[in-house]
């Protein structure tokens, strides 16, 4: 069966989270936002009329510098939530009793019976 899933979008200014099956995943990168934040309209046309960088130069500019810092910070915040996420998982995995809850299940007949010779003892 499919999981449950939905994904964010910026809504009246605020991004929201991805969710599946109810549990928060990474945020959405609200891609208008980068651009203003590092006035990437404005620096290009600077940029362009500055001839810079050099048509031969193939190293990232400044802003372009801290574009890429941003999304390898985005990157390693969204691989920290998922480690979070798999550790959370691993450790409600690890606390399941297994052999306990089968037990239960397979002593449900008995306890049924145990239970209705009770009833037909007492009427």
């Amino acid at each position: 069966m499919p999981r449950a899933c939905k994904y964010s979008c910026a809504f009246k200014g605020k991004i929201l989270m991805a969710d599946v099956d109810g549990i928060r995943l990474f945020p959405r990168i609200d891609q208008e936002r980068v651009v203003e934040q590092f006035q990437i309209e404005e620096t290009a046309k600077t940029d362009a009329v500055n001839d810079y960088p050099p048509s031969d130069d193939s190293s990232p500019s400044g802003v372009q510098n801290d574009v890429i810092q941003f999304f390898n910070e985005q990157l390693r915040k969204a691989k920290d939530s998922a480690l979070g996420i798999l550790s959370s998982l691993s450790n409600q995995r690890d606390g399941i009793d297994v052999d306990g809850t089968l037990r239960q299940i397979r002593d449900i007949p008995k306890n049924c019976k145990i239970q209705l010779d009770r009833i037909r003892a007492e009427n």
